[in-house]
């Protein structure tokens, strides 16, 4: 599945199951695909469980206290941050058997918040370089997608193609 795919696929379907809207899908020039959806209500809702509004490098998002209280709540936050935001790889060209995970962001508050939840869920993240932090033990990587899991099946093919010719 590609990062179209997975997004008309995966979060449009999502979006509007979720909040019952009709969701937007517009590119730019630099072919990233935008999804929006419209309604006060909704953007009340976000805001209430702590999300913020607007651009999130900007305004400062964080994941939400309330989050972190719930090991399962943390885990699906996670999910949906590697998806959108993460990558998986393998370590090429010396270590072509090897993976890694990273997430980046220019949200310094965000990947502070993203290691803390790797920490609270026992993995041991790489302190933050630049904008990334990385998962790089490999049986935090099995770890990583036995208990959390892709929901974008792009990672989780990249994942498979590796294992296999390990």
């Amino acid at each position: 599945m590609t990062e179209k795919e997975y997004m008309f696929g995966f979060v449009k379907p999502l979006m509007e199951s979720l909040f019952g809207v009709n969701v937007s899908v517009y590119f730019n020039d630099r072919h990233e695909i935008f999804l929006t959806m419209h309604g006060k209500s909704i953007v009340r809702y976000l805001q209430d469980i702590g999300l913020v509004c607007g651009n999130k490098i900007k305004a400062g998002a964080t994941i939400p206290g309330w989050i972190f209280e719930n090991k399962r709540y943390l885990q699906v936050c996670v999910r949906g941050l590697i998806d959108t935001d993460g990558s998986i790889y393998p370590l090429k060209p010396h270590y072509p058997n090897l993976l890694q995970i990273c997430f980046k962001s220019k949200n310094p508050i965000l990947l502070q918040d993203m290691r803390k939840a790797f920490l609270e869920l026992g993995y041991h993240p790489s302190k933050i370089t630049w904008n990334k932090i990385y998962l790089t033990r490999q049986a935090e990587i099995d770890k990583y997608v036995n208990e959390i899991g892709f929901s974008n099946s792009h990672h989780y093919k990249r994942y498979l193609t590796v294992r296999k010719q390990a």
